[in-house]
């Protein structure tokens, strides 16, 4: 199997970035805890940003690691749907991350009415990338390497 880098030497690599995103897929408690552990004994000198589909993962890295933006992955419109009438989750998060194709002008509209970021994944075709900033997206996930370009550059 393949074994990837470190979450150190990631965190190291990654010191000019102004923001250091993860994208948890694992729930177990001894998992959180070992994410909440290295985020907390970390230098603060960059946004941390955390995304999850777990309401309860995101409540515990709310409670133990209180600076985190907490991001909730949203794959389909089901999703989107129990957040809305969810109260608490609402007040836990920052934001949410999710799929491109489900991303329309009522979604956007309801988490601008929250103060709610909204990131989009995965854009990889430039139409998309234009109608998502158009909606007012707050930020793209993509493997396309062109439009990363396109994104940097100066207006």
């Amino acid at each position: 199997f393949f074994r990837g880098p470190t979450l150190e030497r990631i965190w190291t690599a990654s010191y000019r970035a102004d923001a250091f995103k993860l994208d948890l897929k694992e729930t177990s408690p001894d998992y959180v805890d070992l994410v909440v552990e290295f985020l907390t004994t970390r230098p603060i000198d960059r946004d941390i940003i955390v995304a999850s589909r777990s309401p309860e993962v995101l409540a515990t890295i709310r409670d133990r690691a209180p600076g985190t933006i907490l991001l909730l992955s949203v794959p389909d419109v089901d999703t989107f749907t129990r957040l809305q009438g969810d109260v608490q989750l609402q007040r836990t998060i920052d934001g949410v991350t999710a799929r491109e194709s489900i991303i329309d002008a009522e979604m956007t509209a309801w988490l601008n009415e929250r103060d709610l970021i909204l990131f989009a994944w995965t854009v990889n075709d430039i139409e998309r990338v234009n109608e998502l900033i158009g909606l007012g997206v707050d930020g793209i996930t993509t493997d396309n390497l062109a439009i990363l370009t396109l994104l940097d550059e100066p207006s």
